[in-house]
């Protein structure tokens, strides 16, 4: 598979809301399953928000081209991928309040 290839399959996949982590499976009925995949997306958060403050402090401190660049490109495709992983988590943290019987989402 070639960069171009490759490169057009992430972005399908970065912008493609049904796009699934290995195991995922929104139809399970296990709140453990639930519980598992709200952690995994938590995590995926954690370290998208952190992968960005990097590319926000190293555009900050880089002569403007490079800085530019940076965020239209680096900083665009972490935010959408942010964006993606926070709505997966808020799906996940309904369907675990929904299967361990609990009326509250929060």
């Amino acid at each position: 598979m070639d960069t171009f290839e490759t490169a057009r399959i992430l972005v399908q996949r970065l912008t493609d809301p049904s796009h699934r982590i290995a195991g995922e499976d929104p139809g399970t009925t296990d709140v453990h399953a639930a519980r598992r995949s709200l952690a995994n997306y938590e995590r995926l958060i954690q370290g998208k928000k952190r992968l960005l403050e990097a590319c926000e402090r190293f555009a900050a401190e880089s002569p403007p081209e490079v800085a530019q660049a940076i965020r239209e490109s680096d900083i665009i495709m972490l935010e959408v991928q942010l964006s993606r992983f926070e709505q997966k988590r808020d799906f996940w943290r309904l369907r675990e309040a929904e299967l361990s019987g609990r009326s509250d989402a929060a």
